[in-house]
């Protein structure tokens, strides 16, 4: 198949999400892949000057090596509220370019008004579409006064759409509120990578940390939102003065120089900063760790979210505690190796209730249990199987 994936953040400045490791997967077997992208966090990249940020084309391969997928970077103005409109006058342009020279058997869509242009167009071409949900997307708008608008397009899309493909319970429940039929709604789960714990480099980590093995490692990886939820577990950590409770952090974010200060100062020596890793170097220091945490604030942004990195921190088969989110208690209940937490201080006493207790392998069991059959591998071949039937029936349905 050729498949042409449309998409308002950036493909290569994020975290590693389902469609990196689904796309790449899919390439890897013989699929084309084309990613239209945007620059969406411009503001924030020191990196790239000027006015104009210009077309850019480029392969990447983030997860699966020797993947090649062309990813596609439409111009645009660097100029706030400017930089909307050009993009979508840009992108409108680049999604008519690519369906004429590339010809895609399929086009998935993951953003809001190009993926509303994207299926319009494609129904005209008669090449089917398929609207990806991986969050609420409307909330994520950075200009709060272009959300309710936001909800308009992307409620649109939905009904619009072929086929619906959500990775949660929850966004099952989102997509049939926004008006999608639950017929056309496919459950395609998050994924993790299976990787096999090693002894050895758990303990060649730990030991290059400066860690012993009496120490209760916590673990975050990913984007240090302002909404995550660390800057406060931090605080509660140095409140316990317990010497042999660490919190090792993988990522970068909008707090990371707060977190720096907190490292640098008062916490030094407790909470142990890691920058951004490439994804495979992740989990030796996910290995390190003894129980994982996601305390993100429960605000509305995150009610329906199921945040990738909890399935990666439940196949690690780590005892897992996280902030209550609807998302995650209607996708894992309240008895699969999750303990929860509402506040940073109930997150202190989980863990020592773990610890003092000898509950890990207990709850690294259940979590284990908890994600059976989410393999990427086994959730690339459901995914592929969703695209190779649309694309059928569009064949079927135009003879």
């Amino acid at each position: 198949m050729k498949i042409l994936v449309i998409q308002e953040a950036d493909w290569t400045d994020v975290g590693i999400h389902d469609s990196h490791q689904i796309f790449e997967r899919l390439n890897e077997s013989g699929h084309q892949i084309r990613v239209i992208d945007h620059e969406f966090r411009w503001r924030k990249n020191l990196d790239r000057k000027g006015l104009i940020s210009p077309r850019r084309e480029k392969t990447v391969a983030r997860v699966v090596s020797g993947a090649e997928i062309s990813v596609i970077t439409p111009g645009f103005v660097r100029i706030s509220f400017l930089d909307y409109f050009t993009t979508l006058i840009s992108h409108r342009f680049e999604i008519s370019r690519q369906i004429k020279i590339f010809s895609p058997d399929i086009i998935i869509g993951l953003g809001i008004f190009n993926s509303s242009f994207a299926s319009k167009k494609a129904k005209k071409k008669g090449i089917p579409f398929v609207y990806y949900i991986l969050d609420e997307l409307h909330k994520l708008v950075p200009n709060r006064q272009l959300s309710p608008i936001a909800r308009i397009v992307e409620s649109g899309t939905m009904r619009r759409a072929d086929q619906l493909i959500v990775t949660s319970v929850a966004l099952r429940d989102y997509a049939s509120s926004m008006g999608a039929e639950m017929t056309s709604i496919e459950f395609v789960p998050h994924g993790y990578a299976g990787h096999e714990p090693s002894i050895e480099r758990r303990r060649k980590i730990r030991t290059e940390l400066g860690l012993n093995e009496r120490d209760i490692v916590l673990f975050f990886m990913g984007w240090l939102y302002d909404f995550s939820g660390l800057l406060e577990l931090v605080e509660e950590i140095l409140a316990t003065e317990r010497e042999d409770l660490k919190l090792l952090i993988v990522g970068k974010g909008d707090i990371e120089n707060k977190l720096m200060d907190l490292a640098n100062g008062p916490a030094r020596g407790k909470l142990l900063l890691q920058g951004w890793k490439p994804f495979e170097e992740i989990f030796d220091f996910l290995n390190a760790a003894d129980i994982c945490v996601m305390p993100f604030q429960n605000i509305d942004l995150m009610k329906n979210s199921v945040p990738i990195k909890i399935i990666e921190y439940l196949a690690s088969g780590k005892p897992v505690i996280s902030t209550p989110l609807n998302g995650i208690i209607k996708e894992f209940g309240t008895d699969g190796g999750i303990l929860y937490a509402e506040k940073s201080s109930e997150f202190i006493e989980r863990v020592l209730y773990i610890d003092n207790n000898d509950l890990y392998d207990k709850y690294g069991e259940k979590a284990v249990k908890s994600v059976e059959n989410r393999e990427w591998g086994q959730i690339t071949s459901r995914f592929a199987s969703i695209l190779e039937r649309i694309v059928m029936k569009e064949k079927e349905d135009s003879k």
